[in-house]
């Protein structure tokens, strides 16, 4: 950076990098909770539902189960939604998605520790590693899927698109 003008471009590209990431995290939050408003009105086979999430949750019981649906039915009818907006869009997750977002998780977590400028093998071999544990494997598919999937909503909806300040960023990601 040589002059004044260069600097605060610098400055205001390294806030809008920053930022990017809660400006996607509200869209996700409100494209989901929109879509839900409209087509999630449908009923669920509650009954069916209950016992199989008993016999697949161990936290869960037939004393418990009343209570604790009430609280899943928005995330269940969210994940319905979810399954035939990528069936429609035709989503598909494929392994190198899986691997991308394995070394974009690594890259975050090197960068929390100040490490920047991590080589394309270390994030690989270190992808690799989070990907072995199954359960950070069934995650990541899942967010690897996400990610897929709102860029196929961005692509087919009408987003109105608009910089705000930091406050009224605030204020909008309250009302999500």
């Amino acid at each position: 950076v040589k002059t004044e003008e260069e600097y605060f471009e610098a400055i205001k590209q390294m806030i809008s990098a920053q930022i990017s990431g809660n400006s996607e995290m509200l869209f996700h939050m409100q494209a989901e909770k929109q879509l839900v408003e409209e087509y999630g009105n449908f009923e669920l086979p509650q009954e069916f539902l209950k016992k199989w999430l008993v016999r697949r949750n161990e936290g869960l019981t037939a004393e418990n189960i009343d209570e604790e649906f009430e609280k899943m039915i928005p995330s269940l009818k969210w994940q319905l939604i979810k399954e035939r907006i990528a069936a429609v869009a035709e989503v598909k997750i494929e392994e190198a998605d899986v691997q991308n977002h394995a070394k974009a998780i690594a890259r975050q977590q090197f960068a929390q520790y100040g490490m920047t400028n991590v080589e394309d093998d270390m994030l690989s071999d270190y992808a690799k590693r989070i990907l072995e544990d199954k359960n950070s494997r069934s995650r990541i598919i899942e967010e690897a899927g996400d990610v897929k999937l709102f860029e196929a909503i961005k692509q087919n909806a009408k987003i109105d698109a608009k910089n705000v300040s930091i406050d009224e960023f605030k204020k909008k990601k309250k009302k999500a």
